[in-house]
């Protein structure tokens, strides 16, 4: 698959250098219990000051994403919150 050099940021006419691809593991805790959770194919954007997540591709591996006015839990398949954004 060709991987892009250039991504497009949330406005039309910014854009971000992609600099390789990879797998990127975070470690979170949700209800006091710490779980590490690796994204393949993460790209790597040395620019972007943020780490973005696509709940596109979340919820196309079977993960369930809820938002409300204060966060957003994003649930495994079988149901267990697995990490939350403020």
């Amino acid at each position: 698959m060709h991987q892009p050099n250039m991504g497009l940021a949330a406005s039309r006419e910014s854009t971000f250098s992609i600099a390789g691809k990879g797998k990127a593991k975070i470690k979170t805790n949700v209800n006091g219990i710490t779980r590490v959770i690796t994204f393949n194919d993460a790209l790597y954007t040395p620019e972007l000051r943020s780490n973005l997540i696509s709940v596109s591709r979340l919820v196309g591996k079977g993960a369930k994403v809820h938002f409300d006015e204060h966060e957003a839990q994003v649930k495994s398949i079988d149901g267990t919150t697995i990490m939350t954004a403020r």
